[in-house]
């Protein structure tokens, strides 16, 4: 994973722009004030036109991970429903590319606050030893309109922008811009302006204590569906050989999945149906490369606890 991936769907401009703008908020704190620090994270407020402040939570991992393995925890939904108490579930809609999908989302609600959904585009950009972002904005999918049981909330900007740091710690930051819409009562809205940002703190307390979930970290192919169940230990993904931008003719597919040692302390077991073509690589950390090669129709690879 490398830079962005071209797309021409209904959402790309609007995803990109999201994608710049989460940069331009990152890159200082001017305009940001400072409101306390709590878990060791820092947390900040920014007042915008309309809605609540936006919030942002900047914290420090320690050495000992890569961009990589951090972003999977952040944009896995099996880790997320760990790391951040308010979410209750979300499901991919459409892929447009490896980095790039349409997702539907839900928070808990809590009386007597309702439940919101959020209907909106992710995209993530890598560039190897420099950053690891992930931009996410609503958008209008007539496919997906509200439903009676939860206020349909809008976020303008969200998103995780990770850094290297000298001695090989990463730089955490968590933003969050968003409009829940309906009643809320005052005391809801300043308990959500402390707890989400704090969601960066929960990051670093998942990495140290589960490790990482399995991610791919390498793909000729594309995603059909991809599923993590952080309570089973159950990674599951359904690739195939056709490229995101044309068939790949005659050839074949790869794909290459990193596993944490420390999510699978005891083993794991990988189970495929072109079984006859994994290969297994353990690291100098410990973690696993497992390559899968020679695919060309579906095929599904699920990785689960011994």
């Amino acid at each position: 994973m490398s830079g962005i991936i071209p797309s021409d769907n209904k959402f790309a401009d609007t995803t990109r722009k999201a994608l710049t703008y989460l940069k331009e908020l990152a890159a200082s704190h001017d305009g940001w004030s400072f409101n306390s620090e709590k878990d060791n994270v820092k947390i900040y407020t920014k007042e915008v036109e309309g809605g609540l402040p936006m919030t942002r939570g900047d914290t420090v991992l320690e050495a000992g991970w890569t961009l990589e393995q951090i972003g999977a925890i952040e944009q896995n939904t099996g880790s997320r429903a760990i790391w951040d108490e308010r979410f209750e579930f979300a499901e991919i809609k459409e892929r447009y590319t490896r980095h790039e999908i349409l997702i539907y989302s839900k928070l808990k609600g809590t009386w007597p606050v309702s439940g919101r959904d959020v209907v909106a585009t992710s995209i993530a950009e890598y560039k190897e030893g420099e950053e690891y972002i992930i931009a996410i904005t609503s958008v209008e999918e007539p496919t997906l309109p509200p439903v009676s049981s939860y206020v349909r909330a809008n976020s303008p900007i969200s998103g995780w922008v990770l850094k290297p740091l000298e001695g090989g710690a990463i730089s955490m930051t968590y933003i969050v811009h968003v409009n829940l819409n309906g009643s809320i009562p005052s005391a809801f809205v300043k308990k959500i302006q402390i707890q989400t940002p704090l969601c960066a703190g929960k990051v670093v307390d998942y990495a140290r204590k589960f490790g990482f979930p399995p991610y791919i970290k390498a793909l000729e192919g594309r995603i059909r569906h991809e599923e993590f169940n952080h309570a089973k230990q159950v990674y599951s993904v359904e690739v195939d050989a056709i490229e995101e931008h044309g068939f790949f003719g005659d050839k074949t597919g790869s794909v290459v999945i990193e596993v944490s040692k420390k999510m699978f302390p005891n083993g794991f077991t990988v189970k495929t149906s072109v079984s006859e073509n994994i290969h297994e690589k353990e690291e100098a950390d410990g973690n696993t490369l497992i390559t899968i090669k020679k695919i060309k129709a579906p095929v599904v690879i699920t990785v689960s606890k011994d």
